[in-house]
């Protein structure tokens, strides 16, 4: 299975390129538990046509590109007859800096849809090795009785280390809908395009 995920600051109400502001990530699964995939991010400062100066301030972000593989692993987990955890590990493996690309795809497509082209390119960061472990876990709380599938709590907690990102992340999802645990129903993976996210979507759900 392949999955193709496509970030960008045009599809937003502001449609103003700032900060994160595109991401491509091409991935492949390999039987349930097995990923990989390519992405590309490109970050820019908060201003990318009209900026004080060419050269973002230091309390901006400064123009970055990066380009990655990932290799992914991940699996729910059985507790008890129940299915309402989920944990993955990525490694990355990349470049940030010119190499990326991220000049020539966000300025093309930027002639391509006729907006202006970003000022600043040139101060971008320099090539340097992209490295990063990822590891992230979920899990399911269901609000409702037996048999039914109307509302969940998703708790999660991610830890990144590397030379792209390092930080912990811990936050929940609240989920009041029909049918959660069926397939279709709200997602909660992150789209990496592997079966063990699609099962998540399917609710980690329990053996009942």
């Amino acid at each position: 299975m392949v999955a193709v995920t496509e970030e960008n600051d045009k599809f937003t109400p502001t449609n103003k390129d700032r900060y994160y502001t595109q991401g491509l990530k091409v991935a492949v699964n390999r039987g349930d538990n097995i990923f990989f995939s390519v992405t590309q991010e490109i970050n820019t400062p908060s201003d990318t046509v009209n900026p004080p100066s060419v050269t973002p301030p230091y309390t901006d972000l400064p123009y970055s590109g990066a380009l990655y593989l990932g290799w992914g692993y991940g699996r729910v987990l059985e507790r008890g007859g129940r299915r309402d955890s989920m944990f993955s590990v990525e490694a990355k493996l990349g470049v940030i800096g010119p190499s990326a690309g991220g000049a020539t795809v966000q300025n093309k497509f930027h002639e391509l849809i006729n907006t202006p082209a970003s000022v600043g390119w040139g101060t971008q960061m320099p090539d340097e090795i992209l490295f990063n472990l990822d590891g992230e876990f979920r899990r399911r709380f269901d609000l409702d009785g037996p048999g039914q599938d109307n509302r969940d709590l998703i708790a999660r907690a991610v830890l990144q280390l590397g030379t792209m990102r390092t930080e912990a992340i811990f936050g929940a999802q609240f989920r009041w809908g029909s049918e959660l645990l069926r397939p279709g129903g709200a997602e909660i993976g992150q789209g990496t395009g592997s079966n063990l996210h699609r099962r998540a979507e399917r609710g980690l759900q329990d053996d009942r």
